[in-house]
């Protein structure tokens, strides 16, 4: 019932595509690094918490670079 009445539209969805991929290519290396501090942090914790419970879980790899969208030019 919620997926019929609280829909995404379109529009919102290519709204919010945009902003993101604005935010996206602004990102510098500074904040590259800062990301892939905090994506191994949760991989961390990730892995304490798997530990206790599946032993030999691995945590997911990281995030791939988002560098890559804004190009090295």
């Amino acid at each position: 019932m919620r997926r019929e009445f609280e829909a995404v539209t379109r529009e919102e969805l290519d709204r919010v595509t945009a902003m993101w991929v604005d935010a996206a290519i602004k990102l510098e290396e500074r904040d590259l690094k800062m990301m892939d501090r905090l994506v191994r942090a949760q991989q961390r914790s990730a892995m304490e918490t798997a530990g206790s419970y599946a032993p030999g879980v691995r945590a997911m790899p990281a995030v791939a670079r988002l560098a890559a969208v804004g190009g090295d030019d």
